[in-house]
């Protein structure tokens, strides 16, 4: 399976919305990265603690992603829970 994805060189142009196209061949052997989140303004970032240089970006208001040094042999994932809803779940456990 592969995908086409739009992707950052740097930080700067990150925020000027400037992409290029890449396409990412998805295979088996492929690792897998927990990332941490937190919310900043309209933007959930996620941020990997083993690839210090990468970072994803989701508006929630309009659902716009911006990614930058993202490696396609590396899955990242992870989820992002509003502080608020984290104490409630946290409070019922």
């Amino acid at each position: 399976m592969s995908i086409i994805v739009q992707k950052q060189t740097d930080i700067e142009e990150s925020f000027g919305m400037d992409f290029k196209e890449e396409n990412i061949e998805f295979s088996g052997d492929s690792d897998f990265h927990e990332c941490e989140s937190f919310r900043s303004s309209d933007w959930i970032i996620f941020r990997c603690p083993k690839c210090p240089d990468f970072e994803r970006r989701i508006n929630w208001r309009n659902g716009k992603m911006k990614v930058k040094n993202d490696n396609p042999q590396i899955n990242h994932r992870g989820q992002y829970f509003p502080v608020e809803y984290k104490e409630i779940y946290e409070n019922l456990n």
